[in-house]
């Protein structure tokens, strides 16, 4: 199929799931990289990224990923919520202020979202003993 359409999604992300579920995340990286080269702005394959990234490790790799999520779609507050708890977890003080800065954002966004509440008082707390 995607020899006779390159640019043919469902074909694109098939492929990325079946290299997942060979358990080769290197190749499945690779191919979301390919999808994300033509089509920007799909959500779905940021947030894909961001997954595949994390269980390598690398947290750099996924907080940029997490950020364009919340680029596709800034006024969804779980998207902030977990750009922040991966800020959060990558520490240092400059992550960790940016993350209370995203959980205070998605507390305006919803503020029914305990899980943004208890971010902002870990942040704080993180940053007031630091």
């Amino acid at each position: 199929m995607l020899e006779k359409n390159p640019a043919n999604m469902i074909a694109m992300k098939r492929l990325v799931c079946v290299h997942k579920a060979q358990g080769k995340v290197p190749e499945a990286i690779a191919e979301l990289t390919k999808i994300l080269e033509t089509f920007q702005t799909d959500p779905e394959c940021w947030k894909e990224l961001v997954t595949l990234y994390m269980s390598q490790g690398d947290m750099a790799q996924a907080v940029y990923c997490q950020e364009e999520v919340v680029m596709c779609d800034p006024r969804n507050y779980q998207a902030h919520n977990r750009y922040a708890d991966l800020l959060y977890t990558s520490g240092g003080q400059s992550n960790i202020r940016s993350a209370r800065r995203q959980y205070a954002q998605s507390l305006e966004l919803n503020p029914r979202t305990m899980r943004a509440a208890y971010g902002i008082c870990l942040a704080s707390f993180a940053l007031a003993g630091m």
